[in-house]
């Protein structure tokens, strides 16, 4: 796959759209992990029932706004690279926290 990083070693790569958009999802994807992943750690340290969805960020819109932070972060990895391996990442990453999030909700 080593031809499919040549773009990488080009200074223009570093203003192509792909890459910009990919690294603000990337670390905005971070942030927003670290603070969902803040979110469900307090949970322990609060009382009441063990299991709880978290109250605040993406958690008043979905069940595991980690896993889809996670997803944003690897999606913005995948453009910032804008090859195969970020590609596969990516998808690995959805074949195995959307089912997850799926029966997780349920």
């Amino acid at each position: 796959f080593a031809e499919h990083g040549r773009h990488l070693c080009r200074q223009s790569w570093l203003r192509d759209p792909r890459f910009l958009l990919g690294l603000l999802l990337y670390f905005s994807g971070f942030v927003a992990l670290v603070y969902h992943d803040y979110l469900v750690r307090d949970l322990r340290s609060s009382p009441g029932p063990r299991y709880r969805i978290p109250h605040g960020g993406f958690f008043d819109y979905a069940t595991q706004a980690v896993y889809f932070c996670e997803l944003w972060t690897w999606l913005g990895f995948f453009l910032l690279s804008w090859g195969p391996n970020g590609l596969f990442i990516f998808l690995v990453s959805a074949g195995n926290l959307i089912p997850r999030s799926v029966a997780s909700h349920q």
